[in-house]
């Protein structure tokens, strides 16, 4: 794999690697196992630097906290007690007499009798425990180990007072969980973990929700320090933290979009699930992640609404405002085909949701791969955009498709690749903004 590319993985690790988790929406420990674990492929990877990979593990520690406090209020609320079998006395049966019992107390006026009485003391509510105080500590640790980073750093850094922020909370969140862990009850043994994990394989059948899901706390906090790679793509596996550079590239084609709007004087107005509602005196614009629009054509499928709501494109980026719609397609690749796929699918959208723009991005274009005639055009297309930064397709209803080159790897320096970067996009996006 060539320097280039590496370096590209690279640069987008530090510029929005540390937005990872929460710009995909990753709010349970559950979901980042799965999108996170893997093995690493053989080629091209690189280890995130330091400072991105603190920020990721405050971010995880949070969400791991937070899903402890979940599971530990539910467990609290539920109650499942288990029941034991005990003599219960009382002026009326509720159980099974017990004769030779009811004969001593009967002039008291009490009949002994066998019954079932609830106990906090199941399994269940001890490994809870268990797992949850194994979490904390390790939480800890990366707390620790994080403050000691922000003190050696420069204290007018922005990621660092962004770090400082997180991990204030993060203490906060720790803290509250120490009280909530001393609610439940504790064991009389200790538990390793092979012990913990035969445990949880026994009772899964039956098992809780709040009780799998502590687990899943426990099993990504085992992860907290650990080095964390980005790479192109992951092997089925349960090995290794992984970031895969398509993704890091939507991500940060967002952020700069973002930025360029901030810069004009658009402030944030409101979030929600993967849009951005941004304003400048009466002008509203939307910027929305990967999610369809609310215009497209497309009514049915196989007449059914639901089906086709599935089936609608989702954009990487929209951008919608100022009676304009711009959809943006992302494709972190070199190979000619992948790249003529892309320039159709933002035609594709443009039809779908009447925009009045299309973009496609890309990092560069591997012009000794070209197969047929679509990829040759395409490698044209790569000549004029290698000397202007981008090409334009003009179509005859007076709508504009372009292609622009935005490669994280062009320099060394992440300053010189983001000043690059914003500058093609705003002579684009320039009138609308």
């Amino acid at each position: 794999m060539s320097s280039r590319y590496l370096r590209r993985l690279r640069n987008l690790s530090v510029l929005v690697g540390r937005y990872y988790v929460r710009h995909y929406g990753l709010r349970k420990s559950s979901r980042i196992l799965r999108v996170l674990l893997g093995h690493l492929p053989e080629d091209a990877h690189v280890p995130i630097d330091n400072l991105t990979r603190n920020y990721l593990f405050v971010t995880m520690g949070m969400i791991i906290t937070k899903d402890l406090i979940r599971a530990i209020n539910d467990a609290i609320h539920d109650y499942i007690r288990y029941r034991e079998f005990k003599v219960v006395f009382d002026n009326q049966t509720w159980g099974a007499l017990d004769v030779t019992r009811t004969v001593i107390t009967y002039p008291s006026g009490l009949y002994a009798f066998m019954t079932y009485l609830p106990t906090s003391k199941s399994p269940e509510y001890l490994l809870l425990r268990e797992i949850a105080s194994r979490a904390l500590i390790n939480t800890r640790h990366i707390i620790n180990w994080v403050e000691d980073i922000i003190r050696n750093n420069d204290q007018e850094n922005k990621v660092i007072h962004e770090l400082r922020y997180e991990t204030d909370n993060l203490k906060k969140m720790v803290a509250r969980l120490k009280r909530k862990i001393n609610k439940l009850p504790a064991s009389t043994i200790k538990y390793a973990h092979r012990d913990i994990i035969t445990e949880i394989e026994r009772l899964a059948p039956y098992a809780p929700a709040w009780l799998l899901d502590a687990y899943d706390a426990y099993l990504l906090s085992r992860f907290l320090g650990r080095k964390v790679y980005v790479t192109t793509r992951r092997k089925v596996g349960t090995h290794d933290l992984i970031m895969l550079g398509w993704r890091l590239y939507e991500i940060f084609i967002y952020m700069l979009i973002l930025e360029i709007f901030e810069s004009a004087g658009y402030k944030i107005e409101s979030k929600k699930s993967r849009i951005l509602r941004l304003s400048k005196n009466e002008k509203i614009i939307n910027i929305v992640f990967n999610r369809p629009l609310s215009n497209s054509i497309i009514m049915s499928a196989d007449s059914s609404k639901d089906l086709a709501k599935r089936v609608r494109g989702r954009p990487d980026v929209s951008i919608v405002g100022n009676e304009r719609t711009i959809v943006i397609e992302c494709k972190f690749s070199e190979t000619p085909t992948y790249i003529t796929a892309g320039r159709y699918k933002v035609m594709a959208y443009m039809y779908e949701y009447n925009a009045d723009l299309g973009i496609l991005v890309l990092p560069g274009l591997n012009i000794k791969i070209v197969y047929d005639e679509e990829d040759k055009a395409t490698a044209k297309l790569w000549s004029i955009i290698k000397k202007y930064g981008y090409a334009k397709i003009s179509l005859n209803n007076n709508k504009n498709i372009y292609l622009v080159r935005i490669d994280p790897g062009e320099f060394d320096d992440i300053h010189n690749v983001l000043k690059t970067a914003k500058e093609r996009l705003f002579s684009i996006l320039n009138d609308i903004i």
